[in-house]
Parts: C-alpha cells; structure tokens; sequence
C-alpha cells in the first residue's frame, strides 16, 4: 500500500509539471486556439501537433517503470502514438457533456470481449457482472473525472479512481483506447496491477463509460411512434382479434383472398327444436332454467 501511495503522489507531481509545460507552449499558439472548434472536430494539424508532443516524450509513471513494462505500456499506446497521460485535460472533453456522436458505440458486449482475455476474468463471472468488484467500483460512484478526446481515429478515455474504502486519498490513474465501434483496444492504470492488461479500476471505467453512451442514446433516441389503441381509436371490442400472433398470421394467411361467408341466425322453429332437444337430453341447462316453459320442466329433472 505504501509504494501504490508513494506512485500517485508521484504522479500527481508529474501533472503538475505537466501543466506549466503546457502553459508554456500554448502562450505562442494563444491566438490560433481562439478560433479552435469543439474537442473531437479539431483540425488535423491540431492533432498531429498533440501527436508529436506527446510521441517524443513519455511520463513520469512511464520511466518509473523497469524494462519488460516500459515495453509492454509501448504495445498499449502503440496504436495512437502517445502516452496518454501526457494529454493535457485543456484536450480533453467531459464525456457527460458530450453528444452520442462524440462517444464510442460502447456497450458491454465490447467490455466482456476485452476482460475475458485478461487474467481472472472467466465467462460465469462476466455473465454475472453485476457481482464483480469494478461493477461495485462503478455503482459506489468511486470513478471520477470520466473524460476523453481523439487520436488516430480513436478515443481515448481517462478517468480517476478513487479507493472505495477510503484508505487511500489519492486516485489511481485509468485510461483506455476504444474504437469508434466500442471495441477496447487496451487499457491502463496507475495501480501495481494496472501494469497487466487491466485491472478492477480499469474495468470500472468501462462500466462508466458505458452508462455514458446508454444514458446519452436515451435522450436523443426520437420518441416511438405511438401504436392507434394508446390514440384512442375507439375500436370496438367485439372487432378484436384476441387470439396469440401465430395463430393470427396463419388465420389471416389461410383466409387471404378469401371472404368468410356470413352465418346466418336461427330461426324461431330451429330454436324451438334445438331447445326441446336439450330439454330431452335431461341435462340441467342454465339456458332452459331462465325460458319460459321449459323453467319448469328443467328444475323437476
């Protein structure tokens, strides 16, 4: 615990330092950043120029590391050509204020397609996510700071998260490479474990994110069209056809083309025979108890 503390207390220093080169660099540029539009629309000069920045220089947490995870955080960043942490948060943009259009198509299929291949995640325990510890990480509300920007055709996400228990008052660090269409290409944190391929914190990310995307698909999803009945058409409930959906198709497929010939009613005399019938049959008939000459008849029997 003392090294895990020791480790975000240095990279919080590193942000620091972060900012006042940032600070530096941008006065020169002050007056092109004026005319900048939003985060994920910036032009590509813009981009490569973020590009080149953080692809010649590496963070604090990145040269805190020995040799075999130097070159595995290289594989993780390799497919934006930056390490994610030098990113200053002016890039970035807060992923609850962002449109459907400016999130990765994030859903949790994609999550579980990443965390079954990391070590100790198996499909039962992903088919039951809700008990996970980055799902609880996640409903606790212990990820903060969800926010993200574009490299390469890609987003990068980064968040902050915070130990539930409260032991520890700084955050570790997360961040994640998602494809447009929601797929994970990596993931990161500053915690001892974050150097595999992912961790709890990282996972939990996702799980916000995630929320994010289905929260904001929600509301700009146009309202469904309401069905005639909740119109108030009016339909008589004697024309309804309440029999099951394939027992309907198959009547309407039989009875295509096809008019169904009206019955006709009874007349007096059939009544009258159909009644005397059911008198003789000696059965007790609700019908036959409430007619007149035949009352009489139905209760002696």
């Amino acid at each position: 615990m003392a090294d895990e503390s020791k480790g975000n207390e240095e990279f919080s220093t590193h942000f620091s330092s972060l900012d006042r080169y940032t600070t530096e660099s941008d006065t020169d540029s002050a007056s092109e950043d004026e005319d900048l539009p939003p985060l994920l629309s910036r032009d590509k000069t813009r981009t490569s120029l973020l590009c080149d920045v953080t692809s010649r220089h590496k963070s604090d947490f990145y040269h805190g590391l020995d040799s075999v995870a130097r070159q595995r955080y290289e594989e993780k960043i390799g497919s934006v050509g930056a390490d994610p942490y030098l990113i200053p948060p002016a890039e970035q943009k807060d992923a609850r204020h962002c449109s459907t259009e400016e999130l990765p198509a994030l859903a949790y299929p994609d999550i579980f397609m990443f965390l079954i291949q990391v070590p100790g995640y198996s499909a039962a325990a992903l088919k039951a996510y809700k008990n996970l510890e980055a799902y609880r990480y996640f409903l606790r509300g212990c990820v903060r700071s969800v926010m993200l920007c574009t490299q390469r055709d890609k987003f990068i996400i980064t968040s902050q998260v915070i130990n539930p228990e409260g032991m520890d008052e700084n955050p570790y660090h997360v961040w994640a490479i998602i494809e447009p269409n929601g797929l994970v290409v990596s993931a990161h944190c500053s915690c001892i474990v974050g150097l595999e391929a992912a961790c709890s914190h990282a996972a939990a990310t996702l799980f916000a994110l995630d929320a994010v995307v289905r929260i904001q698909q929600k509301t700009s999803s146009p309202p469904l069209p309401a069905s005639p009945r909740s119109q108030g058409s009016g339909e008589p409930v004697h024309t309804v056809n309440f029999s099951y959906p394939n027992k309907r198709r198959k009547t309407t497929n039989e009875d295509s083309g096809h008019a169904k010939p009206a019955i006709p009613l009874p007349t007096a005399e059939e009544l009258k025979d159909f009644y005397d019938g059911l008198a003789r049959s000696g059965a007790k008939s609700v019908v036959l108890s409430v007619l007149p000459g035949y009352c009489e008849f139905n209760s002696s029997t």
